[in-house]
């Protein structure tokens, strides 16, 4: 089998008949998908069967696994891992969906070229309408390390098929009750593969249904553990990969600039106070102009200034995906 598809479910009803039709309707068919059940609570695993129930068919394809009690992402998605018979794993999230040929084009380009990790561009979902998201080329492992590490590239789990025997001979897993950055785990896997390949075409759907600030639901358990996931992330990198100084500061920048997509004093201040060594790399070449400015200004605490740009932000992505 070469490719498991891994889905973790819980409080997705209004998503997941969606999700799971885009992954049945795959035209590769060299695949398993894995759903895992953290214990949801609401409709969601009724939905799943009825839509299995449509697609006999595909019965010796879906595995359905149960947690006795809630886990969280992080912990699913190991679950999912510890099972996993395919050469390759993708992680798919159940509010999300895909272009049916999505695991085919990644799949046959990791056959054509060989590549530990295969990547793609992808579609952020705002109602009705996309937005094209598009990924930077690199050719090689390490420049695919340096652009996620410096935010040009996303680390999010659902644009990347990944050699399976990563995890396995790397012992990289997610962390258990750390879910929100848990995504970090894709640089521990860019920094130990030996081989990219990049797709310039976008096939997963992110589905993102608040148009408001980047961070409205971030809370202070949530921040404790994206904190966690950071020192972890910065911790292996050094250890395992001697990663220099720079990017790690530049990606702890990266990191904690979404702070400054709110209009809440507080998360100015948690800007501030994380991550202090770091702030002398926010006038590196590698930020946009206006990267630099809202940096320059939380460092300076010119609050109504990230405020006014965030109403400014805000207005537009309102008029464009309303």
């Amino acid at each position: 089998m070469l490719v498991s598809v891994i889905v973790p479910v819980y409080g997705v009803e209004g998503y997941v008949e969606r999700c799971l039709e885009s992954l049945l309707n795959q035209t590769w068919q060299d695949l398993e998908i894995i759903i895992v059940n953290d214990c949801t609570t609401d409709k969601s695993m009724e939905i799943v069967e009825t839509v299995l129930q449509r697609h006999l068919s595909c019965a010796g394809k879906v595995r359905i696994l149960q947690h006795s009690v809630n886990k969280g992402l992080a912990a699913a998605r190991n679950t999912g891992l510890e099972v996993a018979r395919g050469e390759y794993v993708f992680h798919f999230d159940s509010d999300d969906y895909a272009e049916t040929d999505m695991i085919e084009k990644m799949a046959v380009a990791a056959i054509n070229t060989g590549a530990d990790i295969v990547y793609s561009d992808w579609y952020l979902a705002y109602n009705d309408r996309d937005r094209y998201m598009k990924q930077p080329e690199v050719s090689t492992s390490s420049e695919a390390l340096e652009a996620v590490l410096t935010g040009k590239m996303k680390y999010n789990v659902w644009n990347k098929l990944v050699r399976r025997s990563l995890y396995i001979s790397n012992g990289i897993t997610f962390p258990d009750g750390y879910s929100m950055g848990e995504d970090m785990t894709m640089i521990r896997l860019m920094a130990v593969a030996k081989t990219v390949s990049y797709i310039p075409e976008a096939f997963y759907h992110y589905v993102k249904t608040n148009t408001g600030a980047m961070t409205t639901n971030v809370t202070n358990a949530s921040l404790e553990q994206i904190n966690y996931n950071v020192i972890a992330t910065e911790s292996f990198l050094k250890n395992r990969c001697n990663t220099d100084e720079r990017l790690l500061s530049l990606f702890k920048l990266s990191v904690k600039y979404s702070l400054l997509f709110t209009n809440n004093k507080y998360y100015y201040k948690v800007w501030n106070e994380w991550f202090r060594e770091s702030v002398a790399y926010i006038a590196d070449p590698v930020w946009s102009h206006r990267e630099r400015l809202l940096q320059f200004m939380a460092l300076h605490k010119m609050y109504a200034g990230l405020k006014l740009h965030l109403k400014i932000h805000d207005f537009i992505y309102k008029m464009m995906y309303k």
